[in-house]
């Protein structure tokens, strides 16, 4: 059989390193504990001879349908670990068009290899035992199906579960060819497909024996950039440099990270280069004079300001397997416009991945969003507007969000809690006092506290007239802890209709503006508020600075929803989905800017992560432009290969979601972006889960488009037979009509598009534990991101034709029902 000799690493599942595949170009060889699915090996014929060198299959389902890709004339062999579902005697019984066989722990139970071989076996298992599996499959015929079922005593036979299977994945990546950034080999190329590294450029300086020195060893925050630099080098390189504790000797390269006259006074910057005094601003310049070597410099003007100028480095590095430079020329003296840029990473139940990270996964995070200038977090209390619990929570809550706060406070960044008064009664001392404990424990416990927001009414059901007094024995309560912290409120949900709150917002502004409480620290603006930010920026006194708090993380049924958003999306995308909306939000950001002094966006977990890094830089420079953002983001998170491809991409994706998707024109030329990148994508690439995010929009987006121009043709269609329902009979036109629209199930359009969404919806569960349904991932709610549960949502409304072709149907007269048809037909759609 001719098989193309490709790379091709199947997105089932994605290697349980945590963060370790957050980057594109990571190391070949990594230390991966265990990964779900199993590992196998494809074979060019179908008695497992002549494997397909370089290529590894993860098998994260036992029920597969293969296409016409693979040919007729193939096999493959799986192996890893099952667990035991219970302690007793199991069957197994196959599905298969072809040969199979089955080994559990080291015995044969289905020898199926022969044609018309046996289907089914037993063995004997223990329960949460992992035994060792070996599945050989053979296909003759191609179109290959493989379906496992298990069963035991008080079980229905089902599907092999997923979480069942898993492998071991340590070095596995080791065990791949290597190859060209390049183009694919051709089907007929014999050639191995070797890596040629790129050479640097001619003016850039070659970084890759440079030794990384924090000039002050006693800092946190320093040594922690210092870390940082050296971690992401290697994981998009292979390089590891070394973290030196004094100045290397002459001749060796070096990137020396400290403050103001720490590095001024020993290099001095280039003339019209100054640091100036503004809190986290920087300068970035390279002295190849002094030490007979390049010298990187970066001086921050406090500690932050260096971090910020390590993030800056990174963005600023060209990096690609085994190679790290700079242009020679880089001169940079920079700070923020604005003084607060941050985002909230609330670890609860309702996100739609984030109660699902560790505490390495929330440093990694933290330093992506570092690296494009983030320098606040907010975090949010063990019990909020939200479930108690979560099933993918791996620590409790309180002990996580310490945890959180002891990180920031590790790089120096601002911590603010979201806390909502939701108790019912402030007027009660007992209801008070029980508040002032529960509060009291987590101010107690936390490392670091700089602020608590009390988010008004969004939750929260309490007059600002009971709700200001609670919260200034809040402010006496916290500082017991945190001196220096302040209490800040948002008017959300005051004067909303329906919660009988007339006339809220006016008392919560007089008395700002006539008792002029000195415990408060500052008002925010987030969804809900009853007044533009202007006007409130007006009727606020000025001494009480005003923080934005932007929804960037919802699309519908929120403060910054898609205008007259086309069903088709609306219905299937839902609220959360990822939600890349660069030119929205610059609009958004830059309209309101000069209301506020910074903000803490509204994020419920990673589907926001563009948005995340888009206000992150338009705070520091609000003249950026969205291209250049996504370019950089691009080149930074995937790869440099990918700058310019995957930012059109993400630009693409927001145009996805703007007019009528019959009509819209991006949605199919979006899926052709993506497709030759992944046509032609590294494993670290694919193991990358910003990658995989942008593969499964845009995979849902014309996987929906094509449904829906399937099912409006089917609907056309039907009704075309509806009309001639007076020549062929009303029961005979509703017969046909009904088939007609069956097929929207019968004969489904593009599966290889679905089924590529499901795929892909496993990968993010595994590398970012993003929950993508309810019943697979356990995600909280549909609407709180699950939008693989609606995918196959009916548009077009075919379900409501076909309603009506039930109802006619049951008439009792022909002329009931051909008048009835008649109706149908003549409604506009």
């Amino acid at each position: 059989m001719a098989c193309k000799k490709t790379f091709i690493l199947v997105l089932g599942v994605i290697l349980a390193a945590g963060f370790a595949s957050a980057s594109s170009e990571q190391p070949m060889k990594q230390k991966i504990l265990s990964g779900q699915g199993l590992v196998g090996t494809y074979y060019n014929s179908d008695d497992f001879e002549d494997p397909e060198t370089g290529m590894v299959d993860i098998l994260t389902t036992l029920d597969h349908r293969w296409g016409d890709d693979r040919g007729q004339d193939w096999s493959a062999i799986w192996t890893g670990f099952i667990e035991g579902p219970v302690t007793g005697e199991v069957t197994f019984t196959a599905e298969a068009t072809d040969g199979l066989r089955l080994m559990v722990g080291g015995k044969t139970v289905i020898d199926g290899l022969e044609e018309n071989g046996p289907r089914s076996g037993k063995v004997n298992m223990t329960k949460g035992k992992k035994d060792a599996i070996k599945l050989a499959f053979s296909s003759g015929r191609g179109k290959a199906l493989l379906r496992l079922h298990w069963q035991w005593v008080g079980s229905r036979k089902q599907i092999v579960s997923p979480s069942a299977l898993t492998h071991s994945t340590d070095g596995l990546l080791g065990e791949f060819m290597v190859f060209d950034f390049g183009k694919r080999p051709s089907e007929d190329d014999d050639d191995d497909w070797v890596y040629r590294p790129h050479a640097l450029n001619a003016g850039d300086i070659d970084l890759s024996k440079a030794k990384i020195l924090a000039l002050d060893t006693n800092s946190k925050i320093l040594s922690n950039a210092a870390d940082m630099l050296k971690d992401e080098i290697e994981k998009r390189t292979r390089i590891r440099l070394e973290v030196v504790t004094s100045m290397p000797a002459k001749g060796v390269p070096a990137v020396v990270i400290g403050v103001g006259r720490q590095v001024t006074k020993k290099f001095a910057p280039p003339p019209g280069l100054e640091l100036g005094q503004k809190a986290d601003g920087y300068a970035l310049w390279i002295d190849e004079d002094k030490r007979n070597a390049a010298t990187v410099c970066l001086a921050g003007a406090d500690e932050r300001g260096a971090l910020f100028a390590t993030g800056r480095l990174l963005r600023l590095l060209k990096m690609s397997r085994d190679k790290v430079g700079i242009d020679e020329g880089v001169q940079i003296a920079t700070a923020p416009k604005y003084s607060l840029r941050g985002h909230q990473l609330g670890y609860r139940p309702k996100t739609n991945s984030y109660d699902g990270w560790t505490i390495q996964m929330w440093e990694q995070y933290y330093r992506d969003m570092i690296v494009f200038g983030m320098n606040a977090i907010e975090l949010i209390p063990p019990r909020s507007d939200d479930a108690d619990d979560s099933p993918h929570f791996p620590r409790p809550q309180l002990e996580m969000m310490v945890e959180m706060s002891q990180l920031a406070a590790d790089y120096g960044l601002d911590v603010w809690i979201w806390f909502p008064a939701i108790d019912d009664d402030y007027t009660d001392e007992k209801t008070v006092n029980a508040a002032l404990v529960e509060w009291g424990e987590v101010f107690r416990s936390l490392p670091k506290i700089d602020v608590v927001f009390v988010p008004g009414g969004d939750p929260g059901d309490t007059h600002p007239a009971i709700l200001l007094p609670f919260m200034e024995k809040q402010k006496k309560n916290l500082n017991r802890y945190h001196p220096q912290a302040q209490i800040w409120v948002s008017p959300q949900g005051f004067d909303r209709r329906g919660k009988n709150r007339n006339g809220w917002l006016k008392a919560f502004l007089d008395i700002l503006q006539n008792d002029r409480p000195q415990w408060l620290g500052g008002v925010v603006f987030g969804p809900q508020v009853e007044m533009s930010l202007a006007d409130l920026r007006k009727a606020v006194p000025a001494e009480y600075p005003i923080r934005r708090y932007p929804d960037i993380t919802h699309c519908r049924s929120s403060q910054y929803a898609i205008p007259d958003w086309d069903n088709a999306y609306r219905s299937t995308l839902g609220r959360e989905p990822i939600n890349p909306r660069p030119r929205a939000y610059a609009k958004i950001f830059r309209d309101l800017q000069q209301y506020s002094f910074g903000f803490i966006t509204y994020s419920e977990g990673c589907n926001d992560d563009f948005n995340k890094v888009l206000w992150s830089c338009l705070g520091w420079d609000p003249d950026t432009t969205v291209e250049d953002i996504a370019k950089e983001y691009s080149r930074y998170f995937i790869s440099s290969r990918w700058e310019e491809k995957f930012a059109e991409g993400l630009l693409n994706l927001e145009q996805n979601m703007y007019g009528r998707t019959l009509t819209n024109k991006y949605v199919y030329e979006t899926l052709k972006i993506f497709q030759e990148m992944e046509k032609s994508a590294l494993p670290q690439d694919l193991l990358n889960w910003r990658f995989q995010q942008g593969l499964y929009r845009a995979y849902y987006d014309a996987y929906v488009k094509a449904r829906l121009e399937y099912e409006t043709e089917l609907k056309r269609q039907a009704k075309d037979v509806l009309r001639d329902a007076k020549q062929a009979g009303s029961l005979k036109a509703l017969e046909k009509a009904e088939a007609i629209l069956k097929k929207a199930e019968t004969a489904p359009v593009k599966p290889e598009w679905r089924a590529r969404v499901f795929e892909l919806a496993e990968a993010l569960f595994q590398s970012i534990r993003m929950q993508l349904s309810t019943d697979r991932y356990m995600a909280i709610r549909t609407n709180r991101g699950a939008n693989l549960d609606n995918i196959d949502k009916p548009l077009a409304d075919l379900n409501d034709l076909s309603e009506d072709l039930e109802r006619i149907g049951g008439l009792q007269s022909e002329h009931e029902r051909l008048s009835a048809i008649e109706d149908v037909v003549s409604r506009t759609d």
